[in-house]
């Protein structure tokens, strides 16, 4: 069991200003996106082995509330078994939530780190 990579998500109002920046200032490719009616919703920027994510909650439609708060930072951990990750902190005595399936094809679940940070961690569905 390893988490293979660690990437901020963070909240923006404007996506593609932020990509216009990301991409013209600071030289990252636009990796992936997800657009719902015409707007983009969220994205993943690569320079190299940097990675950085970025979602607009205004745009998520059904988004879970605790999204709707745009101060909100989460850490997304790539792991290799995520089930045994899950187990392994619940045992542990941490509160995580139940693994679900996205529609972006991941698993992922939820953990709360002690300063109140969110860490997300996800693997490609079977």
């Amino acid at each position: 069991m390893s988490i293979r990579k660690c990437i901020a998500l963070l909240p923006v109002e404007d996506l593609d200003a932020t990509v216009a920046f990301y991409r013209d200032a600071l030289g990252f490719a636009l990796h992936s996106s997800h657009e719902e009616s015409g707007e983009m919703e969220w994205c993943r920027l690569k320079s190299g082995t940097a990675e950085v994510m970025f979602y607009n909650p205004l745009a998520v439609g059904d988004a879970p509330a605790e999204l709707l708060d745009r101060g909100r930072v989460i850490l997304y951990m790539v792991t290799d078994d995520l089930a045994r990750q899950r187990e392994r902190l619940s045992e542990a005595g941490h509160e995580v939530s139940p693994i679900r399936a996205t529609f972006y094809g991941l698993d992922e679940f939820d953990v709360t780190d002690p300063a109140g940070y969110t860490i997300t961690f996800g693997q490609r569905s079977a």
